[in-house]
């Protein structure tokens, strides 16, 4: 079986220019995409990667140094396996610090990663994983693309999670 002993939790702060759109210039994203790339490195190598979308807030380097100084000492050493007892444990040791904002991202990223490596693991995507209750899907438009297009859009039919597109 493969060693899912977490030894590194790493960090990569990243900036992206937007694509040329003019309905993304000057909107509430800002003007660029600032990301927080979390990867989880297991002592077999298997690695997981989370990652938070920033939008337009400025904190990409308060969120690496809080996973650095405050959430990655309290996961390496530990199986990759306990998604839950980690995420319970790093709930309860920020709570002086806020439960909330950079924290939660923070926290969030790591789970996401976490998630990654033990669906890596057993060769299973995560809705299998976590049990596959449907084998089709209804989309939604975010709310981005209803401020885009004026109103919500309804789909007219369902999709297979293996679909990109609707038909």
């Amino acid at each position: 079986m493969t060693d899912l002993t977490i030894r590194e939790i790493r960090t990569t702060l990243l900036q992206a220019a937007w694509a040329d759109d003019p309905w993304l210039f000057g909107r509430a994203l800002g003007a660029q995409r600032d990301l927080v790339v979390v990867e989880v490195v297991t002592a077999s190598g298997l690695t997981g990667m989370g990652y938070l979308h920033l939008l337009n807030l400025p904190l990409q380097r308060t969120i690496g140094a809080c996973i650095a100084e405050a959430l990655a000492p309290r996961v390496v050493g530990r199986s990759a396996t306990e998604v839950e007892g980690i995420w319970q444990d790093l709930w309860r040791a920020t709570l002086t610090g806020g439960r909330g904002g950079v924290t939660m991202m923070a926290q969030s990223a790591i789970d996401i990663a976490l998630w990654d490596v033990v669906g890596k693991a057993a060769g299973l995507p995560l809705h299998r994983l976590w049990g596959h209750v449907r084998s089709r899907i209804r989309p939604m438009a975010a709310a981005a693309s209803a401020a885009h297009w004026g109103k919500a859009w309804r789909p007219r039919r369902s999709i297979s999670p293996a679909r990109a597109t609707p038909p």
